[in-house]
């Protein structure tokens, strides 16, 4: 069995933002929080609590015994909603070994905003980024809707008002605590008014280290306001492949990953062409390897987002 990442489902509940084509809004989790439950227990007076983190932990090391190497802290929500399970999770992955951590992020919580009696300027407080440095965080991938409008972003991920962020400013913040800065694009019709070249271009300006494209899928009933909103809102039908035209004609072949998509890279920013996000099994190469598996809070793996019928064990 082939993996190349493990996806952290971190219990977070309900999610503060409401992103127009949210995977994670188009299903429930019918996933039981039984690590969840077993952090809270500290004393570990119930031997259930025991049992779970035994669990967990054989299937961090299952996934290391096959090859993972890459961690993404990820879920239903943003992961900082819930910080003492990212610290208990620190605290057994520094007996796993997991190195290549990474976290998936909308991006509005990583930064707090306060004001100095002295002064009406914003200082910014880099708690979570320290954070996420000390739990070996390497890689954020944020989330963007709209690279080029902060304001559009925000609105389409419907951010808290108070938790209104610069993509520029943020991208800046990122860089500075040394994070390797991977730009995740949702592509909708948003893009449809601006060439590749200028997507390129502003990812260099972010000075990004890579760049993934997401192609939008709708769920399979069809039924949810997220479905809707991504049948609303088409990328034009040529935009995929005029891109993957352009990388090919402009980039540096870098190899193929183990799903199969191919990397290059353009300007020295990394890139891949994302068209396969929810690791639909017939788009691979090799049926025995997986793009992710999934832990879930019940302390199950997974290979497959949408259904429990992907049980590993």
């Amino acid at each position: 069995m082939k993996i190349q990442s493990l996806s952290i489902h971190v219990p977070t509940g309900t999610c503060l933002n409401n992103c127009a084509c949210c995977v994670s809004r188009m299903h429930e989790s019918p996933y039981e929080n039984r690590i969840g439950d077993a952090i809270k227990d500290t004393t570990h007076f119930h031997s259930s609590s025991l049992r779970a983190e035994e669990e967990y932990i054989r299937r961090l090391q299952f996934a290391k015994d096959n090859g993972v190497n890459t961690i993404i802290l990820t879920g239903t929500g943003e992961a900082i909603q819930n910080k003492p399970f990212l610290r208990w999770f620190d605290g057994i992955n520094r007996g796993v070994g997991f190195r290549w951590i990474e976290l998936q992020t909308a991006g509005n919580l990583l930064l707090k905003f306060t004001k100095e009696n002295k002064s009406s300027d914003k200082i910014f407080f880099y708690e979570n980024f320290a954070f996420f440095k000390d739990i070996g965080v390497s890689t954020i991938s944020l989330s963007l809707f709209d690279i080029f409008d902060s304001k559009q972003n925000s609105k389409l991920v419907s951010l808290p008002q108070n938790h209104y962020f610069e993509i520029d400013e943020l991208c800046k913040k990122t860089k500075d605590f040394h994070f390797n800065l991977r730009l995740s694009l949702n592509i909708s019709d948003v893009y449809n008014k601006y060439s590749i070249e200028q997507i390129f271009d502003r990812a260099k300006k972010l000075n990004a280290d890579q760049i993934t494209f997401r192609k939008l899928y709708t769920s399979k009933e069809c039924n949810t306001p997220q479905d809707e909103w991504i049948l609303e809102h088409p990328i034009n039908e040529h935009f995929f492949d005029n891109l993957n035209n352009y990388v090919v004609k402009n980039g540096v072949f870098l190899g193929r990953l183990p799903f199969g998509a191919m990397k290059y890279s353009i300007n020295d920013v990394s890139v891949v062409v994302d068209d396969n996000c929810m690791d639909d099994a017939t788009k691979r190469e090799d049926l025995d390897s997986y793009k992710y598996l999934i832990l879930r809070p019940n302390c199950k793996l997974y290979s497959d987002w949408n259904t429990k019928g992907s049980l590993i064990f």
